[in-house]
């Protein structure tokens, strides 16, 4: 049920916000989910060794339910009534999923939501396996807490979406990838501190295009399909997590974490190709629904 949740609550942020606070909004967001994917490893894991499993799953059941009520008690109910289906829309599921995949716009950030997954599982999925083996030894404990690197993108995240306000999306969304590349191209160091920096910067980037990519399905997405807009996008987000679990694996037959690195380096290199050419505007900044043009097509 989780992507349900994620494609309401980014609708949600984009409607009932002023245009020009989305990003900054979207930024506090994000960097929630930072903080729970933290916590939830950090927390489950001490139940399971303290207890057992199944007071670690009632935990997460009983969190589960007390953000559900939080949402009932706090969550103001949307400011805009429901709208009137349009034509495109009463016509039926199929066609409005044919109709997004004609903006330009929007298959842009689909593919850059498929990278945001791709690059952050495909780098912490595939190091482990560089960290455990000489010369770093890591024990598994010590591969767990790499994970606090999540922190530094928790605060990082909201000055970004802050600054995205200021320079506009595309140039925030080019920001955050080059930013994560460079945090990739680190982790090719042999000194332990250089390769936990550069996975602070990994987070810290995937963090801020998840930011400008949410943010903008609020400027590309027709307004009666924003919702269905925000399910595709994390649709293609999970297929990326899904392909980073085991496509690098070739590569890492073939050279180790290295040719894997330069694998996750390549596929950003097209998500930020796609991203420019997609997102391409004269505006500097998030400009009101009003002032915004029907997203182009291809």
């Amino acid at each position: 049920m989780v992507p349900g949740v994620v494609a309401v609550i980014v609708t949600y942020i984009g409607e009932e916000w002023p245009p020009d606070r989305v990003a900054l909004i979207m930024s506090f967001y994000v960097s929630g989910t930072a903080l729970g994917g933290f916590l939830g490893r950090v927390a489950t894991g001490l139940l399971t060794d303290w207890l057992n499993w199944r007071v670690a799953f009632l935990a997460l059941g009983v969190a589960s339910l007390g953000g559900a009520g939080a949402v009932a008690a706090w969550l103001p109910k949307g400011r805009w009534p429901a709208r009137q289906a349009s034509k495109d829309a009463r016509i039926g599921f199929p066609y409005q999923i044919q109709a997004l995949f004609r903006s330009r716009r929007l298959v842009a950030t689909f593919a850059v939501g498929f990278n945001v997954l791709f690059s952050l599982v495909g780098v912490f999925t595939w190091i482990t396996f560089h960290l455990s083996a000489a010369p770093f030894r890591l024990s598994t404990t010590a591969l767990s807490s790499l994970f606090f690197v999540y922190l530094i993108g928790l605060l990082v995240t909201p000055a970004a979406g802050f600054l995205i306000t200021r320079v506009g999306l595309r140039t925030g969304i080019a920001g955050a990838i080059l930013l994560s590349m460079a945090g990739v191209l680190l982790t090719l160091s042999a000194s332990l501190a250089v390769i936990i920096l550069g996975l602070a910067l990994v987070c810290s980037g995937v963090f801020i295009a998840q930011t400008a990519a949410q943010s903008h399905l609020r400027v590309a997405a027709p307004a009666d399909a924003r919702v269905t807009a925000a399910g595709m996008y994390m649709t293609c987000y999970y297929f990326g997590g899904t392909a980073a679990g085991f496509v690098p694996g070739a590569f890492w037959a073939m050279g180790r974490w290295p040719a894997c690195a330069a694998f996750i380096v390549g596929m950003q290199a097209v998500a930020l190709a796609i991203a420019l050419a997609g997102w391409r505007t004269s505006e500097a900044v998030i400009l009101p629904v009003s002032q915004i043009d029907e997203p182009q097509t291809l």
